[in-house]
């Protein structure tokens, strides 16, 4: 049994007290053989945050951060574009960003204001995007209820603006988009530490909802610089790969007379 973990769960003493109020620490200590962390121990040390060691000593290993995107071979285009991409991820509580997203454009001249796209996310209510219809129409944005490949947006983009999600900056991180993080505020501190991690190491910028004011985002909107992949080289992103390599090594040891085919799987992705 393996119990796989993002870096960044939540607030770890609030994570250790919940996990031990409700039992599962026991039940990690007890019924899980191994533990892999979809994270880099250099930027975050989830075995010490949240006493996962202590819970399963010798048993937990870092695997780096697992995305589909790989690093591109060439350095980024000097311009892009694509102007500035703003996402919500799955939309339930992205609706205060995205509106403060369009304040700050509509705070810039008009002839100064970049390209913007919106991906709400499918998960925003409807009352709330048909809000976000009306004032990106009446501002010149285009706005998505959700797109099947932000990739693609991530690669012509000259800005990119997150709430801080594990599948949206790793991403962005691959694909050496600058990225602005805007953490959601509550219930979980997973966001928050993230952006506060990654703008720490020159990798992101960050401003809370409350910095995020209308004259900020305009100053930030103002200049698009290009985007540099090199500036995450230090940061593992075959999480997907280092798992697979490690349930492989346990499955064919285990079995050794049946031929496992977990990497090639992988690797085809």
């Amino acid at each position: 049994m393996i119990l796989g973990l993002r870096d960044i769960l939540d607030d770890p003493e609030r994570t250790r007290a919940s996990w031990r109020l409700r039992g599962l620490s026991e039940l990690v200590r007890d019924c899980y053989d191994d533990i892999l962390l979809y994270g880099d121990e250099s930027l975050y040390a989830s075995t010490e945050h949240y006493g996962l060691e202590a819970m399963a000593p010798g048993r937990t290993r870092y695997c780096g951060y697992v995305t589909t995107v790989t690093r591109p071979t060439m350095p980024a285009a000097v311009n892009r574009g694509g102007g500035i991409l703003v996402s919500g991820g799955g939309g339930r509580d992205a609706f205060p960003v995205m509106a403060a997203a369009l304040e700050g454009l509509r705070a810039m001249p008009s002839r100064q204001r970049p390209a913007m796209t919106l991906v709400a996310g499918p998960l925003m209510d409807d009352e709330l995007f048909d809000i976000l219809k009306l004032r990106a129409k009446m501002t010149g944005v285009d706005l998505l209820r959700s797109t099947p490949d932000i990739p693609a947006l991530l690669r012509k983009a000259d800005l990119f603006v997150s709430m801080g999600g594990y599948n949206s900056l790793t991403e962005a991180l691959a694909i050496g988009c600058p990225t602005l993080v805007i953490p959601r505020v509550g219930p979980s501190s997973e966001q928050r530490i993230r952006a506060e991690i990654l703008s720490s190491r020159g990798l992101v910028e960050t401003l809370s909802i409350e910095q995020a004011t209308p004259e900020a985002l305009a100053k930030r909107f103002g200049y698009l610089r290009q985007g540099d992949p090199a500036r995450s080289a230090g940061l593992s992103l075959d999480g997907a790969m280092n798992a697979a390599t490690f349930i492989t090594d346990i499955l064919s040891s285990q079995y050794p007379a049946r031929p496992v085919n977990i990497l090639e799987r992988v690797s085809h992705a």
